[in-house]
């Protein structure tokens, strides 16, 4: 139930107001409890008692389908576990897999039947935004090496395949993060979507790489590349500074026109040209994640 309390001013520059008592008596809070403030997106201000936090576990037991038991250590991870003790068979693969997939994990303990992970990176040592940066620069890589493939350079298929395995990590961290991490629900939810679509967004970089890999100078693909790489620092810087403009807008439309005329006249460019489509479809989803955000702070809700 929401309460209002009236702000007081005590001394020249301090603002002090009281906490409700059944909330203060549930959080155990006494004289000299700490507790720690933080500046929202919108300007609204998250207390949080400072407690004794406990490392949880999770116990999972596998079975012969690895695929099905990783998916639950992904889902234990999310949940913000900090150890997670996989019993049963297959349980030494299972723990190699989750270290390949997961950011600051490691494999603590291994036996012929249980393997203990540990979580070692604390959740507060990253923020949302800065995984979204991280995130955007690793794609901008991808799309570096997509562009030194198309002018005929060869065998950076591995290099790619790591990018795209390090934009994985960073999207599973950030959806803990977020979990993890007391924000709104209306801004998580956004960020969680801005996460997802930079993540399709490298998947459909890393795609048509082995079959652009191919020494051929194909100057008008280099350029619709090029100019998506563009389009695509705009968007995010857009989003980063919570500012959307209509000139982006009409720049994704022409590039939108210009790339179906070409996916009609060169079949032969059809695939390479299909990710780049979908690419620009992805960065309107930006756009739209961008003005949700807006108008969430533009509404204090």
């Amino acid at each position: 139930m929401k309460e209002y309390r009236r702000i007081q001013k005590t001394g020249e520059s301090t603002y002090i107001i009281s906490l409700p008592k059944k909330w203060a008596d549930a959080n155990n809070i006494e004289r000299g409890t700490e507790a720690s403030m933080q500046v929202n997106e919108d300007g609204s201000l998250t207390l949080t008692v400072k407690k004794e936090k406990k490392d949880s576990t999770a116990v999972i037991h596998s079975n012969n389908n690895i695929e099905r038991t990783l998916q639950k250590v992904i889902a234990a991870y999310l949940a913000g576990h900090q150890k997670i003790i996989i019993r049963g068979t297959n349980a030494a693969i299972i723990c190699e897999e989750a270290r390949t997939k997961l950011s600051g994990i490691e494999v603590l303990e291994e036996t012929e039947d249980q393997g203990i992970l540990g979580v070692l990176s604390h959740d507060n040592k990253f923020t949302i935004d800065e995984i979204l940066v991280r995130m955007h620069s690793v794609s901008l890589t991808l799309f570096t090496l997509f562009i030194r493939s198309l002018n005929g350079e060869k065998d950076l298929q591995k290099e790619a395949a790591r990018r795209e395995q390090e934009i994985d990590r960073l999207y599973i961290l950030g959806l803990r993060v977020i979990n993890t991490r007391p924000t709104k629900l209306a801004v998580g939810v956004c960020k969680a979507l801005a996460i997802k679509t930079m993540e399709r967004i490298s998947d459909h970089i890393e795609q048509p790489y082995a079959i652009a890999a191919y020494p051929t100078k194909d100057k008008q693909l280099l350029e619709l590349v090029n100019e998506l790489k563009e389009l695509y620092v705009e968007v995010f810087n857009n989003l980063v500074n919570l500012s959307n403009s209509d000139s982006t807008l009409t720049r994704i439309d022409n590039y939108r026109n210009k790339i179906q005329e070409i996916n009609k006249k060169s079949p032969d460019k059809k695939f390479i040209v299909e990710r780049l489509m979908r690419i620009d479809e992805y960065l309107i989803d930006i756009i739209e994640i961008t003005e949700d955000l807006i108008a969430i702070r533009n509404a204090n809700i």
